[in-house]
């Protein structure tokens, strides 16, 4: 038994095929056989390997119509002879003691397959090391051996090849494991189950190989042609039917949803033709949203392949895809991140001796407290810290008080924060309790699912300084009138980009941050029976027309916020079946209370017009 098989799958590669064969057949190695396996090239590729068969009676040339490398390599392995096979693509090539060093690692270990690390040559001469494991002095790798549980980013990574593995020949005759034939990622089909079933893992920390990236012929450049990404989805169904098979699934099922986003994502992304970008979409919608991944799943994913897959589950159509991807850009926390930093938070947020700090304001209810102290957090640590920041609860929704609200938010009372409770007035309870409570304080309004920049307080003063007799607005929308001068749809209201002088046409949206000065509300702001029937669920158009009712003008801060960084994308993009308002309101339910509210005071409309 000669002592390596390497296999050479051969298609088209006459100006590289001399470098790879030279590399191979000059290894210090001297017992392999070399199966080259000629994929019906149509160039000088199989001249090549004749005429290096003639000086080297180690080459093994076999012919077969074209069928890709995939069937190439399971002919190969169907003849070889070889105790370790080695699979070298023939624009590649390796260092000429590769195979000595591997085989005798393998041997030394008894191992079922031997990683080694590779350089990656690009344009322009750059390389790039592809490194399976990081170099621990710790460790000596000469006589370590391991399992995929040791280290399970080795399973479903950007580096699922086969070109910088050693094989023991028996983990793959023994179990049947061939390549699957497909158009595309046969290679990490082929690496995740052989990666399963190897009970004998080895590393060689050295670059043996040369991974060329210059061929835009080679086999694997070949695949990425458009009609041939199609072959991704099939390929990573295949890895989740192995990872099912070998009970692995469980275990891995994160490291695969990340793999399968992931490399979905890119390879959506890298398509430019927009027909063939449509027929993707369309096959990546149904795939995703089989997946049906929870809230607590996606969370611990990266916060772009979070995002993407909400995006992509939550538009059908792939040209309501693209104008959302256009029109809107959501900004999300990354929570893993900040998950330490408030487990380790200490610090003081409030300043009750700062004489021009103000109170924050907000609200919540029972389905939102499992994540709200990502919000509170970030009004804790404000530049400009406030006097108060005080968290508004229905005692309706949390019967046993305190007992109800999670840890995580209780905690944050030895960082200041203040729980109050009140009638369930929904989304009202973010300023009324307020205003009847400290009736001479400055109070800004926050949303329990945005996260706050350091300076967000800070800049919001500063306007208000110089627009004292204002309501001041982080955001604001810009009221229109058609061509008749009658009001213009809530949802036609564009997003104010630069800072507006005061005016009654700004209107706040008051989650974004909204500074109320004493007395710049009109009395009947208070009326609970009132509010609740003209306008139940829509308190941003409440607190607006009862600033207009009493003369107060709204004032934007200098650089307005268009975009604002949310908590949970989920959420926001009604992944979950939360309560939001913004699903409530979306059809034209703002604009109805709208005009109760403009029935009830016709004043409002007058002071609208005459600006």
């Amino acid at each position: 038994m000669v002592k390596v098989s390497v296999i050479v799958p051969v298609y088209n590669v006459e100006n590289y095929l001399r470098r790879c064969l030279d590399s191979i057949i000059n290894q210090t190695l001297n017992d392999i056989e070399i199966i080259c396996i000629n994929d019906g090239s149509t160039d000088s590729s199989l001249e090549i390997l004749n005429e290096y068969s003639k000086i080297d009676d180690r080459i093994i040339v076999s012919s077969q119509e074209n069928q890709g490398v995939s069937v190439a390599r399971n002919h190969g392995i169907k003849i070889a002879k070889g105790e370790y096979f080695y699979f070298i693509d023939p624009d590649d090539w390796i260092e000429l003691e590769c195979l000595d060093k591997l085989y005798w690692h393998a041997v030394y270990n008894n191992s079922d397959i031997v990683l080694f690390n590779s350089i990656e040559h690009q344009k322009n001469n750059e390389l790039r090391e592809r490194i399976y494991l990081p170099t621990d002095e710790d460790i000596d790798y000469t006589n370590f051996v391991f399992d995929v549980h040791y280290n399970k980013s080795l399973l479903l990574n950007k580096f699922s090849v086969v070109w910088s593995i050693l094989y023991k020949s028996s983990l793959i005759k023994d179990n049947n494991i061939k390549f699957p034939r497909l158009r595309m990622f046969e290679d990490a089909v082929f690496h995740v189950e052989t990666l399963i079933l190897a009970k004998r893992i080895s590393y060689v920390p050295e670059f043996l190989h040369h991974y060329n990236r210059l061929n835009q012929n080679s086999l694997q450049n070949k695949t990425t042609k458009y009609n041939k990404r199609l072959a991704l989805f099939e390929g990573i169904d295949k890895i989740e039917e192995i990872l099912n098979k070998y009970g692995y699934y469980e275990e891995f099922k994160i490291r695969f949803f990340k793999f399968k986003i992931k490399q979905n994502m890119v390879n959506f992304k890298m398509i430019n033709n927009e027909e063939f970008k449509e027929e993707f979409y369309n096959k990546l919608w149904k795939d995703f949203t089989k997946m049906k991944l929870n809230p607590s799943t996606l969370e611990k994913l990266p916060i772009e392949l979070h995002q993407f897959y909400v995006y992509v589950i939550n538009f059908k159509s792939y040209k309501i895809y693209k104008k959302f991807n256009r029109t809107k850009n959501l900004n999300y926390v990354n929570k893993p991140e900040l998950d330490e930093i408030i487990s380790d938070f200490k610090e003081i947020g409030i300043d009750n001796d700062n004489p021009e700090s103000v109170i924050v304001s907000l609200t919540s209810f029972p389905e939102r407290m499992y994540d709200i102290h990502y919000c509170l957090y970030s009004l804790l640590t404000q530049e400009l810290k406030p006097k108060k920041v005080i968290l508004w609860l229905a005692e309706e929704q949390f019967p046993n008080k305190e007992e109800d609200i999670p840890q995580k938010v209780l905690k944050l009372k030895d960082n200041g924060l203040s729980i109050k409770w009140c009638n369930d007035i929904k989304a009202y309870k973010k300023l009324i309790p307020a205003l009847k409570a400290y009736p001479n304080d400055y109070i800004v309004t926050a949303d329990d699912d945005l996260f706050y920049p350091k300076n967000w307080l800070k800049e919001i003063w500063q306007t208000h300084k110089e627009y004292p007799g204002t309501i001041i607005s982080s955001r604001t929308r810009q009221v229109s009138f058609d061509e008749e001068g009658n009001l213009n749809d809530y949802n036609d209201w564009e997003l104010s980009t630069a800072k507006k002088e005061p005016s009654y046409l700004n209107f706040p949206t008051n989650g974004a941050g909204t500074l109320f000065y004493p007395n710049s509300l009109q009395k009947e702001v208070s009326n609970e029976e009132l509010f609740l029937k003209l306008c139940p669920t829509a308190d941003d158009i409440w607190f607006w027309t009862m600033a207009i009712l009493n003369k107060t003008k709204i004032t934007g801060v200098e650089k307005p916020y268009t975009q604002l960084c949310y908590v949970n994308m989920t959420r926001e993009l009604n992944v979950l079946d939360e309560y939001t308002l913004w699903e409530v309101n979306k059809e034209g339910n703002n604009d109805i209370q709208l005009n109760n509210i403009l029935n009830r005071f016709p004043e409002i409309k007058e002071n609208l017009y005459e600006e």
